[in-house]
Formats: structure tokens, C-alpha cells, sequence
């Protein structure tokens, strides 16, 4: 069968497609416009050759560049559909659906609810057609066949309702690694490999938090990731043991690092922390591979996200927040961790890590078979499924007639805006001719 991915926004489609391709499908990488760190090359030293990747550069705000007979031409040699970012929209504009969509983040609770902002007169092109790209993701994710989506916390579940996509099938999130690639040869690429060797060599505890510093925003913004309980929790760990030699890694990376560097200036401890630049995941494994334990979020409880599958898959234990009683009901198994919420349960996680650290590298190899078990051989298996499911009956979604009508009456709408625009810009240039004409004649 032909399938067709779409987007690889925090590296989550490009492993999918090489299980696909690995089951004998012939796959497609479509890339919307994704960051450096979110290309396929992110992800190996090598090239692969069963992957077919297709540069699109679309995103909301060149919505209007892409015509549907554009869209339609581009998927029609595709049986199966899976997506991600504003792939739903794009889709919709071609009266198109996805067969699986899996949902990163900002697509669920942000993108549907853009709103065109201030201006004065017309609104600009531009942004009419990003407010209709809004419209069509909103309206194009009830459409989905199904949700890869793991369980979430209930500030993020509350979106599937809102969105009407409550009733819609759930499988597991896509998995997020490759795991047929990585060996000691792997690692050994990694651009920090002798770096990360030294540090260990020299220290007795290594620390890596690699998530976006994001602690000084509203608690209640979705991407708040308390980074400051770290490095409190961690000043406590040094401070108890000063006879060990400690580091705590982190990452340039997420609009607090300044913020970072000043609480750990000011609590006296920067000579216990390196800071590493944002870097590509290829060589991010390298240096979590070597840690004695990987931080992740500690601001709102989760259950999976990329660093901590990211930690999972190097057999590292882990320390997050994650409330149990809202996922134990719904999922068949948790991973073993150690949850932390407070400054003071980082430091009691990290200093029963440093006490006892055989015992914890056993923790770290039993959450790594549950993420072999659940999150990467189970997932492949659902879309494998999926997908054979869809061989075997070829009905497609359909769209009803009054979101038909909804979508002729805003492509009516935007239409209108635009002609208003260029008729606005033809008269603004005439003006300035006839200005520029008269002022030649005195």
C-alpha cells in the first residue's frame, strides 16, 4: 500500500515511516515547514534510501499559495493517509481526510483557536488566510478516522470534546523512535561523544534535563515546564554531598535560558552545570545514553512526551510529574519512575538515584521494556493494523453537506477580502502615480 506522512513536527512521523516501509509499504515523508531540529535528518548519521521525502514548506500563513487541485494532484497516488500540525487543514482545503492523525500539541489546543488579531481596514491577505487556516483545522480534525494519541492529562483530554473529536477511535501515540538503528556504533557519531565521556569519567552523578526552559509563564499555559524545581531540587543535592562530584547537563533551549542562568548564578552553583547548545536528537541520545538519570517536566503531570520516551529508550531512570491516579485506568501498565513535584522531592529522587545507583539503572531498564512493549512494538502494530484494515475496505470519510456549505461560505468570504485587497492595492498605486506625475510638473 502507498502511504502518505505528513509532518514531522518534534521528530514524531519520520520513525513511523521507516516501521512502514520495513512491513513492505512504499512511503512517503511529506515535510510541512519544520524547524532544523525536526528534519529526518535530525534523526541519522546515514542516509535511508526506503523513504521516499518531499519538501512542502506549507504552513498557516501561505495557506492561500496552495490551490486544492494543488493538494489533490500531490495525494492521489496515496491509499493511507496519516498527519500531523496543520496537515488536517491542508487536507480539508482539498475535501480530503486523514486516515490517522496524531496530535502534537499546539494543533489541538492552539491552532484551531487563532484568532485574526488587531487591524484596522481590510485584514491583509496573509491574514485572512491564516484565520481560514484555523477554521479548516478546527473543522477538519472531527473528520479524522482516528487519534494517535496516548493518555493525557485532563486540562489536554478536555480539547477532544471541544473539538467533537471525543467519539473518535484512539490508538497509541506513533512510536516515537527508530529502535532498529541505535548501537554503540550510533551513539559513537554523536558530535559530543568525547565530550560526554570526559564528564563521565570525571564526576560521580550525571544529570541531563534536555526539554525547553519554560518555567517563568503563567503555571497554566500548557507549555510551563517548572525547570526552576530542577535546579532547586539539584542546589539541595550538591549542598547534602559534598563529597560527590556532580553535573546537571542542560540545553540551550526555550525562551527561559537567561532566566536559567541567572537562578543558577544566583544560587551559587554554576560550576556544577554545563549547558549544551540546542542540538539535533542524533546527538542528543548520545549524551542521555550516559546519564545516571533523565529530568522531564515537572510543571503539569503527563504521561508521555517526547523527552521522556527520549530517556525511556536509553534505559536511563527517569524523574517527572506524573499523577498515577489519572492514568492508572487507562493505561494496561505504567512505567516504573520516580515523580517529583516539589524542590524537595527532585533533591529526595536525585539523592536515592546517587545512593543506589545499581538499583536504579535496573529501574531504568524495566521502564525501557515497557516503552519497547507499549510504546513502540504495540503502536506499530495498531497502525500496522490500521492500515490493513483500510486495504481491505476502501471507504473513505465523508463530508457532510453543511460543513460544505460552511467552507463555501468562507472561501466566499476570503475571496472577497482578497479582491477588496488588490483592488485597495491598485488604487493606492495609481494614487501614488498620479501624486508622483504632479509633483513632476511644478
Amino acid at each position: 500500500m502507498k502511504i502518505a506522512c505528513i509532518g514531522n513536527i518534534n521528530n514524531c512521523m519520520f520513525p513511523l515511516t521507516r516501521y512502514l516501509a520495513d512491513a513492505g509499504h512504499k512511503v512517503t515523508l511529506f515535510l510541512l515547514e519544520e524547524f532544523q531540529h525536526f528534519l529526518p535528518s535530525a534523526d541519522v548519521f546515514d542516509s535511508v534510501d526506503n523513504v521516499e521525502i518531499v519538501e512542502l514548506g506549507w504552513h498557516h500563513q501561505n495557506f492561500y499559495a496552495v490551490s486544492a487541485n494543488e493538494i489533490k494532484k500531490k495525494f492521489k497516488p496515496f491509499d493511507f493517509f496519516i498527519g500531523t500540525d496543520y496537515s488536517p487543514a491542508y487536507f480539508l482545503k482539498a475535501r480530503m481526510t486523514l486516515d490517522i492523525f496524531f496530535p502534537a500539541g499546539g494543533d489541538l489546543f492552539d491552532y484551531p483557536y487563532r484568532k485574526m488579531g488587531n487591524y484596522k481596514g481590510l485584514p491583509e491577505i496573509f491574514r485572512i488566510e491564516s484565520w481560514r487556516c484555523t477554521k479548516y483545522q478546527k473543522w477538519a480534525l472531527p473528520l479524522v478516522g482516528c487519534v494517535s494519541m496516548d493518555p493525557a492529562n485532563e486540562f489536554f483530554e478536555r480539547f477532544l470534546p471541544k473539538l467533537k473529536m471525543e467519539k473518535i477511535d484512539r490508538i497509541p501515540a506513533l512510536p516515537f523512535l527508530y529502535m532498529k538503528q541505535y548501537s554503540e556504533e550510533y551513539f559513537l557519531k554523536s558530535k559530543f561523544s568525547d565530550q560526554i565521556n570526559k564528564i563521565k569519567k570525571e564526576n560521580d552523578f550525571v544529570i541531563i534535563q534536555h526539554c525547553r526552559q519554560s518555567w517563568t509563564c503563567d503555571k497554566a499555559n500548557l507549555h510551563y515546564k517548572a525547570n526552576d524545581l530542577l535546579i532547586e531540587g539539584f542546589k539541595l543535592l550538591v549542598e547534602n554531598n559534598p563529597e560527590k562530584k556532580c553535573k546537571l547537563l542542560l540545553l540551550e533551549y526555550g525562551e527561559d535560558v537567561e532566566q536559567t542562568k541567572k537562578l543558577i548564578d544566583d544560587l551559587g552553583i554554576s560550576q556544577y552545570v554545563i549547558w549544551f547548545p540546542k542540538s539535533l536528537r542524533k546527538d542528543l541520545l548520545g549524551i542521555i545514553k550516559f546519564c545516571d538519570v533523565g529530568v522531564g517536566e515537572l510543571g503539569r503531570s503527563w504521561f508521555s512526551y517526547g523527552a521522556v520516551y527520549e530517556i525511556l529508550a536509553m534505559k536511563v531512570a527517569f524523574i517527572g510529574n506524573r499523577n498515577d491516579a489519572e492514568f492508572l485506568s487507562r493505561s494496561p501498565e505504567l512505567y516504573p519512575m520516580l515523580n517529583a513535584t516539589t524542590k524537595e522531592e527532585v533533591f529526595e529522587g536525585l539523592d536515592n538515584i546517587l545512593k543506589d545507583q545499581e538499583k536504579y539503572k535496573e529501574l531504568g531498564q524495566k521502564s525501557y521494556n515497557w516503552f519497547l512493549k507499549y510504546a513502540i512494538n504495540k503502536s506499530v502494530d495498531t497502525i500496522l493494523k490500521r492500515v490493513s484494515e483500510k486495504n481491505l475496505n476502501k471507504k473513505e470519510n465523508k463530508i457532510g453537506s453543511f460543513l460544505y456549505l460552511k467552507l463555501l461560505i468562507i472561501d466566499s468570504f476570503v475571496k472577497i477580502i482578497v479582491l477588496l485587497n488588490i483592488i485597495k492595492l491598485k488604487f493606492l498605486q495609481l494614487f501614488s502615480l498620479s501624486a508622483s506625475g504632479r509633483t513632476n510638473a511644478f
